[in-house]
């Protein structure tokens, strides 16, 4: 198995990651809870309720400014739901049955509002942070990530501090090849039409954008009660 080298991340008097952080143009805010309810990991990724991270991006509803947009793991009677709302219109939240699901909206209707023909296809757990290694690796460390039995543990080593000792001239450009490289991916072909399965969020002419939206009550959103610790399955 590859070991991946990950950022040294400062932690408090109890152990805790010190948040948020910054890593590359994701900033983790908050690592969340593990449930081991049905449906909150797979073989590549653990889904943390509460799990938060923020990104620029280009806005929805003007075409001249990048804004923040924050994306959240939430709970619902259904499983988790990927949440991603912009800072310049909270109220219109976009939730998602994955993550690829909900940046994909996000990008239709950015370049919807800019003329621009892409394909607008997203890679969810890029623009969450989950494929981050040094959030995988924090999210590995989470109490009952040993009961993700369907998940496969990956192996990090903390960089040297050599290599760690980077200049901001040249962070800089590693987050502008970040952003160029995230550029190119969104502009291939979109492979899995399920994955545009939207259950909420007003963006800017939704039906236009192929995106599929059913009511969904916010007001709904439970937590998930694990029962493992009874018994039950």
């Amino acid at each position: 198995m590859k070991i991946r080298k990950i950022q040294d991340i400062g932690r408090d008097k109890e152990g805790h990651p010190q948040l948020p952080v910054q890593l590359g143009i994701i900033t983790l805010e908050s690592l969340g809870e593990i449930s081991t309810a049905s449906g909150f990991h797979n073989d590549r990724y653990i889904y943390p309720i509460g799990f938060t991270t923020s990104r620029q991006y280009l806005s929805m509803i003007d075409a001249e400014k990048t804004v923040t947009y924050r994306s959240t793991i939430i709970s619902t009677p259904d499983g988790p739901k990927f949440q991603v709302v912009a800072e310049d219109d909270p109220t219109h939240p976009i939730i998602a049955q994955s993550a690829t699901g909900a940046w994909t909206a996000v990008l239709r209707a950015a370049n919807k509002l800019r003329n621009k023909e892409h394909s607008n296809s997203a890679s969810g757990p890029d623009y969450f942070g989950l494929s981050q290694p040094t959030i995988i690796n924090l999210i590995q460390g989470l109490p009952n990530a040993d009961k993700c039995t369907q998940y496969t543990f990956q192996k990090f080593e903390i960089a040297s501090k050599k290599a760690d000792r980077t200049t901001n001239k040249t962070k800089k450009a590693i987050r502008a090849r970040e952003l160029s490289s995230e550029e190119a991916r969104d502009n291939k072909p979109f492979a899995d039409p399920m994955e545009m399965s939207v259950l909420e969020g007003n963006i800017p002419n939704m039906e236009s954008l192929n995106a599929k939206v059913i009511d969904f009550n916010p007001n709904q959103i439970q937590p998930v009660v694990d029962n493992s610790a009874s018994g039950m399955n």
